[in-house]
Formats: structure tokens, C-alpha cells, sequence
């Protein structure tokens, strides 16, 4: 069960969507393979995503879902009140369902978010006490009385002389069943799920639920990347913030790839398509550089800069700091936004991938590979190295105007001194990595402008002719088209790369990005045992319902691979050691033993 209350707490709303995709499914007798896909075949929602909604229909579809924040009196523990227009619950059906503890009725379900997690039951311990209310959608009763259940669930610490640990308990009727309530006596109550959660302990995000940070917008945008619905989050503690003056807040919670792909958020990001075999699956790989001046914690904290999401909620983090070390992105580092989508990889491989909460990872060689994946596709991107150089740039132009020349020499020695090793420290040690990144002086920055490109493209042309791969690695293929931004990978079915017969069965595409700007990057793997032979390449565009038959040659060469250059590089903040040896050949302060 989860020890964080503001993660146990996402699992609240993340049962309400599931619950409107349950009540879907069971009316129409079907299923769907993941929520997403069950959210577009049932609730209408665009293959983009929430993004490609109107405000209008966002708001309308998030008002079946509510959470709302409530006065307590209490600083940190506001009380948080969850209702929706799901699939509810019977009476009978209570200890098995919304009561039921460390208990999953989810496993086979592929149509919900939630699998891997103890449930919203986790949000109990948490609470001072919970009211919890139900009624099971009237068009599911198959021939059951049509009743309201409640309760209240309270922890009992027991006596502690006597027994470990308290218990959480519930209250019952006389004869030990859910208390009821007749339908007919609450004429207008509607289906669905009601949880009240008491003076709940959230000091983390007890902010005004509209706030940018700290506050329970910008929790549930940063553990839900991706929901499959959209739902209200409401604030009501008006006397408690004069900024609301008097009046409730509404607003619509729609992910954190939604804020994202705001416009003016971030002009530089990619999407790209990773194939990772047949026995794993694939990933979808998102990531966006942030433009200057935006606050980067208003999106994630500092521990979240890499994200790897199932079924559109938070699985596995990665701190800046990791991002940083990876990928020796010194100055944008901060800026950029890591979520990786694994609902695509195989059953076995979500298996090894996951633990059973959110707040651990299973530490597996396939976790290993998937992130060792993303870093080696993070570094492929060039625009991201001239995008960290104009920011380095930028940095320099600012300290030149505060700082003395003098004052810059010192700065710009250490600074150089702690990248080579040369200053002490606590942390570092050998890296063994399989590429460098290529620092680019003066690079210009990454195209964006999309104002000249057409919507139907008549041009395409290979710009990495020849494509030289080392045998067993990855290199990119870069392509140009002349089509607005987004055609690929919206259209990324029409691309296709064929290979001469001499490599055909040893190069696969193993991912394909975004086109930004005319430019789209395509990765290609070769196999260790390939020949080192050159042969030919032709890529085209075939995209039958817009008229568009595009094809551009090259070549494709395999050579030898290179002695890694970058194996046993020392990191900054290692200390140099000279040892050196006096007369007799032994290290100072060290007698050798003499026979």
C-alpha cells in the first residue's frame, strides 16, 4: 500500500475514468486493449488525444468526474471530496469493491488504467475518516433492488501494549451488511461514486487546487501524464485564499502532455516510435525542451524530468540530475521533459517492468535497456546539442555583464577544471558508454518555422547519403520534406524505408520522429553479424488520401565497429592522483618487506 498520500490520492480520480470506461464497456457487452483505446471507440475522443478537443467538449466530458477541495481547518489536511458518473456500486457488492484492501478486480481488465498499484484504498490511512457512498448505474441492476450503500471507514489504533498495529474498519448495518438506503426516499440522486476524504494529510500540494505549483492541479497533471478522460477539480476554500476572492474555482485536469503541447510552451519537441523487438514491444518517446522563461517546476519537480508512464499514469521517475549525467546537457537540462509511454510494450515485458506501486521500479535489465533506449535516441538529436549551446551562449552574454574579466577567468577555469576531473570530490567513477555526444560550437538553431511548408509535400530528399552504420549500433537517418509540422508522425505509415539485398535482412528502422521545421530523424539498427558491405537505400512517402507519392536514393554502408573512445572517461569531480614511488620502488609511507 502506498506510503505517499499525494500518490495515493491520484489513485482516486484515476478509478473514476475508470469507472465511466467500465460502464461503457458492460453496457455495450466489449472491450478494448488499452483505456485509450476505449476512450476514442466509446467516448469520442480524437486520436491526438484531449489536446484535439475543443475547450467546450473537454469541459462538458471532465464534469462527470469531480474532485473537490474542501475547507477543514486544517493548513495541510484539507478535506477532499470524489464523485462521478461511473459505473458505481451495489451494497452487496461493497466489501469486494470500493472497501477491499491490497486486493486488485482489475487484473484482466485491459479496458482501465489502474493494474499495478494496491488501489484507492491506500488513500484510508491518510484520513481522519472517509465517507463512502454508491449506487450501481440502474442499467447494470440485471434484476437487484435499486439502492443506495454508505459508509464510513475510520482507522482503529487499537491498544498498542497489546498489538503491533491499528486497523482500519468500517461501519456496518445490525446484521453485519452495508447499510442501504432506499432510492425512493432521495428521488433525483443520481449513479455513480461519492467519497468523502476527511481532513486528508496533503501537506506537499495543500496549495489552492489552481495553483501552478504545490497544489493538487499540479499533482494530478504530473502523476496522470496522459489520462484517458479528463476530470474537474474544483476549489471552495475561498475564505482560506483571498486570490480566489469569494468564489470557487473550476478547472479541467488534462494531463501533463497536454500542458506541454500548449502553444508558446514549447517550440522544440519530438515524438518518435520505438521498436524494441517482438518480445518486448514498443515505446512511444516524448520529449520537449521547454522555452526560456518558463518555469520548469510548474510542469514536474526536479525529480521528475523523465517519466515512464502505463495506460497514461506515472510509473518510473528519473531526476534532473540523472538527465544531466546522461546526456551532458549542462544548461537546458532543467528545461527538459522526458515521458515515455510503455502501454505498448508485451504483457511479460509490463510484468518485469513494473512493481506493484508507483513509488518503486523494478531494478531489471529490461528497465535498464528501455532507459539505455531512450538516452542513446536523446543523443541522436543534434538539435538538442545546438539548443544547449545557444543556452550556454546565452549564459556567458549574462555573466559578461556582471562580471569582472578577471572574475570570469576564475569561474571559467573551475568550471573547465570540475568537467575534466580536476577539482575533489565525492562522486564520479568510470563510465562505460557506447557514444559521445558531439558538442557543436555556433550551431544554429533547431528549425521550427513551419510557415513555408506545404500541407500536401512534393519534396523529399535523404540529407545522410551515405548512411554509415557500425556493425550491432544505431545511426540516424536524416530526411527533408517540405510538410507542416506534425505530418509525420500523423502520416508515419505512408514512410518506408527499403534496403538493398545485400542488408535487407540485417537493418531495421527501429524508431521515427516528429518533421519540425522540414527535418525528421529516422533511426536504423544494424545487426552485429551484418557484412561490411555498402548497398542501396530508397525511402519513400506513400500517402494514398492525399494524392502523395514521394521517393528519394541513397546508400547504406556497414563498417567496423570503433573502439569505444568513450569507455573509462573520467567524470568532473574526481580528484587527479600522481603516485609516485620513492627509491626502493614503494609509495610513500609504505615500507616494503625485504627478504
Amino acid at each position: 500500500m502506498s506510503s505517499d498520500p499525494a500518490l495515493a490520492l491520484v489513485e482516486r480520480p484515476t478509478n473514476s475514468i475508470d469507472a465511466l470506461l467500465d460502464l461503457s464497456a458492460r453496457e455495450r457487452e466489449e472491450t478494448a486493449p488499452t483505456p485509450h483505446n476505449a476512450a476514442r471507440r466509446w467516448w469520442s475522443i480524437p486520436p491526438g488525444g484531449l489536446s484535439e478537443m475543443t475547450e467546450k467538449e473537454r469541459r462538458e466530458l471532465a464534469d462527470l468526474i469531480h474532485v473537490t477541495m474542501v475547507e477543514s481547518g486544517s493548513d495541510d489536511s484539507p478535506t477532499v471530496v470524489i464523485q462521478d458518473r461511473g459505473t458505481g456500486q451495489h451494497p452487496d457488492d461493497f466489501p469486494d469493491t470500493l472497501l477491499s484492501l491490497l486486493a486488485s478486480n482489475k487484473k484482466s481488465v485491459t479496458h482501465v488504467m489502474g493494474v499495478y498499484n494496491a488501489g484507492a484504498a491506500a488513500t484510508y490511512k491518510f484520513s481522519k475518516a472517509t465517507v463512502v457512498a454508491a449506487r450501481l448505474a440502474p442499467q447494470l441492476l440485471d434484476g437487484r433492488t435499486d439502492e443506495i450503500g454508505i459508509t464510513v471507514v475510520r482507522y482503529n489504533p487499537l491498544d498498542p501494549d497489546r498489538f503491533k498495529s491499528g486497523v482500519h474498519e468500517y461501519f456496518l448495518a445490525a446484521d453485519g451488511s452495508t447499510v442501504r438506503l432506499d432510492i425512493s426516499e432521495l428521488p433525483g440522486v443520481g449513479y455513480g461514486a461519492y467519497v468523502k476524504l476527511i481532513e486528508y494529510t496533503l501537506p506537499k500540494y495543500a496549495r489552492a487546487a489552481h495553483e501552478p505549483k504545490q497544489s493538487p492541479w499540479h499533482l494530478f497533471h504530473a502523476a496522470l501524464p496522459d489520462p484517458a478522460l479528463p476530470f474537474r477539480i474544483i476549489e471552495t476554500r475561498v475564505d482560506r485564499f483571498p486570490g480566489l476572492k469569494g468564489t470557487p474555482t473550476r478547472r479541467v485536469v488534462t494531463g501533463l502532455l497536454h500542458l506541454l503541447r500548449r502553444p508558446g510552451t514549447a517550440d522544440y519537441s519530438d515524438e518518435r516510435d520505438i521498436d524494441l523487438g517482438p518480445d518486448v514491444g514498443r515505446i512511444v518517446l516524448r520529449y520537449f525542451v521547454l522555452n526560456e522563461g518558463t518555469d520548469p517546476d510548474a510542469y514536474t519537480t526536479g525529480e521528475q524530468a523523465l517519466t515512464i508512464t502505463l495506460n497514461g499514469q506515472r510509473q518510473i521517475t528519473r531526476d534532473r540530475l540523472w538527465l544531466r549525467r546522461n546526456l551532458e546537457l549542462f544548461y537546458i537540462y532543467k528545461r527538459l521533459v522526458v515521458v515515455v509511454d510503455a502501454t505498448g510494450l508485451t504483457n511479460a515485458a509490463r510484468r518485469e517492468m513494473f512493481a506493484s506501486t508507483r513509488e518503486t521500479r523494478v531494478d531489471s535489465s529490461l528497465a535498464r535497456k528501455i532507459l539505455d533506449r531512450v538516452i542513446q535516441e536523446l543523443e541522436d538529436d543534434e538539435s538538442l546539442d545546438a539548443l544547449d549551446e545557444l543556452a550556454r551562449q546565452r549564459t556567458l552574454a549574462e555573466a559578461t555583464k556582471t562580471t569582472t574579466e578577471k572574475v570570469k577567468r576564475q569561474l571559467a577555469s573551475q568550471i573547465a577544471a570540475y568537467l575534466k576531473g580536476e577539482l575533489p570530490g565525492a562522486k564520479g567513477g568510470a563510465r562505460k558508454r557506447k557514444r559521445r555526444r558531439r558538442r557543436r560550437q555556433g550551431a544554429p538553431p533547431p528549425p521550427v518555422d513551419d510557415s513555408m511548408m506545404l500541407d500536401v509535400p512534393g519534396r523529399l530528399v535523404i540529407l545522410t547519403d551515405p548512411l554509415v552504420i557500425q556493425q550491432g549500433e544505431t545511426a540516424a537517418l536524416r530526411l527533408e520534406i517540405n510538410a507542416k509540422n506534425g505530418f509525420l508522425p500523423t502520416y508515419a505509415h505512408g514512410l518506408s524505408v527499403v534496403i538493398g539485398s545485400e542488408l535487407k535482412d540485417h537493418v531495421r528502422v527501429v524508431s521515427m520522429g516528429r518533421l519540425l521545421g522540414g527535418k525528421v530523424r529516422v533511426t536504423l539498427e544494424v545487426s552485429l553479424d551484418a557484412p561490411m558491405v555498402s548497398t542501396s537505400m530508397k525511402v519513400a512517402l506513400v500517402v494514398q488520401e492525399l494524392g502523395v507519392l514521394l521517393t528519394a536514393e541513397g546508400k547504406v554502408e556497414v563498417i567496423e565497429p570503433k573502439e569505444d573512445e568513450g569507455k573509462d572517461k573520467r567524470r568532473g569531480g574526481e580528484p587527479n592522483i600522481d603516485v609516485r614511488c620513492g627509491p626502493l620502488g614503494y609509495v610513500a609511507g609504505i615500507r616494503p618487506t625485504l627478504g
